[in-house]
């Protein structure tokens, strides 16, 4: 009895040492544990996504500086070392800079995109000048970007920023050197842009953002002088042609269809030319480079169309009050002599002195008379005083020649022999031969709607040939018109886009997205 108790209190025992080891080992893993996430902790707040481009601090505004390091990837000797020469390089030539060094951002988003869209919403670079450059650095994603303004574009092409970034950023940053990396690369620029060329050049580009040195009133005053000018010349040539009557003003001409096209043209290729900005560089590229110098040579293009359209309408006018082709023609070319000295106003005039030219050539084939049954020249009618042409033109004929679609010369002889020649005009193409009174007076098909559409269901409708001399209507097909539709309120507000450069201390400037990156 007495070894089988002992031998049940050295088991206690045991049992109880081991308990208090066990208790005591899972006590210090528990605080190595905590110890553990409470070292992680650190890392993981620095290796933390910068989401968009407002996460990013704007050094101007927040340090006085131009180095954006809000991770602390770059130690304060470095940074310190980046203002010094960033801000020599702005005294000195006025380019500004700035340097952006995070571990990672928007994972929707990439390096060329993010870093432009920064350029831009802080405006680095003067306005007018777009003397900025940006450098972004991305760590964890082992990628930079240079990004230029749009007058930093040819001092520092996109191939010479790839190979400061071969040079100088990759090698230092597969070391983990990034503060020497981005110093070296800074560097090699500033010392780049001090030379005496690229001074001349940088100091060219400044002049943009201070009209005041050449004075703003020279270009003003030659915009208003020629504006001046262009008024004065129209009303000139104004005066040079008689008045329409209002039943006349309404009758169409070559001259004003001629005139249509170039001012639909002109606003097409406009409004295309405005697109085509807008979807590559972007409007405030067209605003930063477009100078008040340059207001004399918008004035002089924008007269030199319009004044070229007035004086297509003058011509016109002189077509609508001379019926007659020959006393046209003269009275057109009694104009030209009157007012050709206007070309400096608009060079596009010669286009229709040449026009003219070739078509009085044919004019005078037209006008050679043709002889009657005994030999003797024909005598013309004056449409001048006989414009209907009655009795010698149809109601139709004269219709014809009133859509502008033939013009008769009507010839008489001896005998009372008649002799009537016509002539295709402007508007032959535009009508076809109505299957009615037999005239070219069939218009082009119009829509007419039968059953309008609704939202609910589709509409009906025709399209018809009317003849503007018998009123004949000749259906052509019918014609389904679609159902409406309602127009989705699509109010999608670009808050993210940003743009704006309002709180920043740079100087506004503008990037089309110039530029260099690689990676290492």
């Amino acid at each position: 009895m007495n070894t089988c108790s002992k031998l049940f209190d050295l088991h206690n025992t045991f049992k109880l040492l081991l308990n208090r080891y066990l208790n005591m080992l899972f006590k210090n893993l528990t605080l190595r544990y905590i110890l553990f996430v409470l070292c992680l902790l650190p890392f993981c707040s620095i290796a933390q996504s910068y989401h968009t481009i407002n996460d990013i601090p704007n050094p101007t505004t927040t340090t006085d500086g131009y180095v954006s390091n809000p991770d602390g990837i770059l130690n304060e000797a470095d940074v310190t070392v980046l203002n010094n020469i960033i801000k020599s390089l702005k005294d000195t030539t006025g380019v500004e800079t700035a340097v952006v060094i995070i571990h990672d951002f928007n994972a929707d988003d990439d390096d060329f995109n993010f870093a432009k869209d920064l350029f831009r919403k802080w405006g680095i670079g003067k306005k007018g000048a777009n003397n900025g450059l940006l450098l972004f650095v991305a760590v964890d994603r082992r990628q930079y970007r240079f990004i230029t303004g749009d007058g930093m574009e040819g001092l520092l092409p996109d191939a010479d920023l790839r190979r400061i970034g071969d040079q100088y950023l990759v090698p230092r940053f597969r070391e983990k050197q990034y503060g020497q990396g981005v110093i070296d690369a800074i560097t090699t620029i500033d010392t780049y842009l001090r030379t005496p060329e690229n001074q001349r050049e940088l100091g060219a580009l400044l002049t943009k953002d201070n009209p005041s040195s050449t004075g703003w009133y020279v270009p003003v005053g030659w915009a208003l002088l020629l504006t001046g000018a262009f008024v004065m010349m129209r009303r000139y040539i104004k005066k040079q042609v008689p008045n329409v009557n209002k039943s006349d003003y309404k009758r169409t001409t070559a001259y004003d269809n001629a005139a249509t096209v170039i001012m639909v043209t002109f606003f097409l290729g406009l409004l295309a030319l405005i697109g085509l900005i807008a979807f590559t560089v972007g409007f405030r590229w067209l605003i930063s480079s477009t100078r008040l110098d340059d207001l004399p040579v918008i004035v002089y293009s924008l007269s030199t169309i319009l004044f070229f359209v007035s004086y297509l309408n003058k011509a016109s006018i002189l077509r609508k009050v001379n019926p007659d082709d020959e006393y046209f023609t003269n009275a057109l070319y009694s104009f030209y002599k009157r007012t050709w000295w206007s070309l400096w106003l608009s060079p596009f005039i010669i286009i229709l002195f040449i026009a003219e030219y070739f078509r009085r050539q044919e004019q005078e084939k037209k006008l050679q008379p043709p002889l009657d049954a005994s030999g003797k020249p024909m005598i013309r009618v004056n449409r001048n005083e006989n414009e209907t042409g009655k009795p010698y033109l149809s109601d139709g004929q004269h219709k014809e020649e009133e859509l502008g679609v033939y013009t008769y010369y009507i010839w008489l002889g001896s005998n009372n022999e008649q002799k009537i020649i016509k002539y295709n005009c402007s508007n032959f193409n535009r009508y076809a031969n109505c299957p009615e009174c037999g005239f070219k007076t069939l218009d082009k098909p119009k829509l007419i709607t039968l059953e309008p559409a609704t939202y609910s269901r589709s509409g009906k409708g025709q399209e018809v040939r009317t003849c503007s001399n018998c009123k004949f209507e000749q259906i052509v097909r019918a014609v389904v018109i679609p159902m409406k539709t309602r127009s989705s309120s699509s109010s999608s507000s670009s808050s993210s886009s940003s743009s704006s450069s309002s709180g920043s201390s740079f100087g506004g400037g503008s990037t089309s997205g110039g530029g260099a990156g690689g990676s290492w």
